[in-house]
């Protein structure tokens, strides 16, 4: 056993930040953990977020929810996910789905809302990530976005994303 060390696994992200109009955010993250070898497979994983206050976490795989435990740390929160699955084989895949509310990604500034997102400290720990932002019609169009993106279209890719994360403001 092992856990999902970036070694023996390669790891590919989906997350999608849905903002309320309360400005509470809904963060479903979609991970993929892939066998680079057949001599591991994962018992356990661990998401660090920078976010920190986090709320009603859940994570399940296919068939079950998993037992997860939040552990504050000095980024953020850490989500620590042990897994009921054993994914045995060179390139064999486990998925699970980790949900959470944040209140660290959308603020109320007057007239603006501006989302933030923080950036990813260790790219090269993901073989992929892509992370899209929802809010609702009535922020408007989007005065400022970072980094720049093509139709206003707030699907951001590993490269785009970087250490730096994602700045939205919407209003005057």
């Amino acid at each position: 056993t092992a856990r999902a060390e970036s070694d023996y696994f390669s790891r590919k992200y989906d997350v999608t930040y849905t903002v309320k109009e309360d400005g509470k955010t809904a963060v479903v993250l979609t991970v993929t953990l892939t066998n680079k070898t057949s001599e591991y497979y994962a018992s356990t994983d661990t998401i660090t977020v920078g976010f920190d206050d986090i709320q009603d976490v859940k994570a399940r795989d296919n068939s079950t929810e998993l037992k997860s435990v939040v552990t504050r740390t000095k980024e953020g929160n850490a989500i620590e996910i042990p897994f009921n699955q054993k994914v045995v084989g060179k390139d064999k895949a486990l998925t699970f789905v980790v949900t959470f509310d944040t209140t660290n990604v959308a603020h109320h500034k007057g007239k603006t809302w501006e989302i933030n997102i923080p950036g990813i400290s260790s790219p090269d720990d993901f073989s992929d990530f892509k992370a899209e932002v929802k809010v609702p019609e009535s922020f408007g169009r989007p005065s400022y976005i970072k980094p720049v993106q093509k139709d206003n279209i707030l699907i951001f890719t590993k490269e785009e994303l970087g250490k730096s994360g994602i700045s939205i403001a919407y209003g005057a």
